[in-house]
């Protein structure tokens, strides 16, 4: 429904008239403000839940990893080195997964002509 937020009588001073419009303004930024803050709230709830399922699957896979480090470490140098790199690359999911939970905005960029991508923002 679309119609009268307001209204002014035919008699109102000029003062007045721009303090309603101000006033308008006003609440029509808070209105957008509102909307940005829920939709990055619901962009928050599913980065939550995948930041959750990623960060158990981190920790599993980070535990067999240096268990095989420790194990392979005096039998052979080429696997130790793999490891390694293995262990590198769950740093950097680490990282990751930390930068997700501080989410702070987001903004949407085109990707193609009918997908959005999200670009998300942290504290940091």
């Amino acid at each position: 429904l679309q119609g009268a937020d307001d209204y002014l009588l035919k008699t109102a001073s000029e003062k007045v008239i721009m303090i309603k419009i101000q006033s308008m303004l006003r609440l029509k930024k808070l209105q957008a403000d509102n909307i940005k803050l829920k939709q990055l709230e619901a962009v928050k709830t599913v980065i939550a839940r995948y930041n959750h399922e990623i960060n158990n699957i981190h920790a599993i896979l980070m535990g067999h990893q240096r268990k095989l480090v420790d194990f392979c470490a005096d039998e052979n140098i080429h696997v130790h080195d793999v490891l390694d790199k293995v262990g590198e690359n769950y740093s950097r999911m680490s990282k990751l997964i930390k930068s997700l939970n501080r989410i702070s905005s987001f903004s949407q960029d085109d990707y193609t002509d009918d997908i959005k991508m999200l670009r998300l923002n942290d504290d940091e």
